[in-house]
């Protein structure tokens, strides 16, 4: 989700947080 990703922000659980969302 868009929070998940802004909350991690730059940190590599960014990629993780978008492979979740596709």
């Amino acid at each position: 989700t868009s929070t998940h990703y802004s909350m991690h922000g730059n940190t590599p659980f960014r990629f993780i947080g978008i492979k979740a969302e596709q």
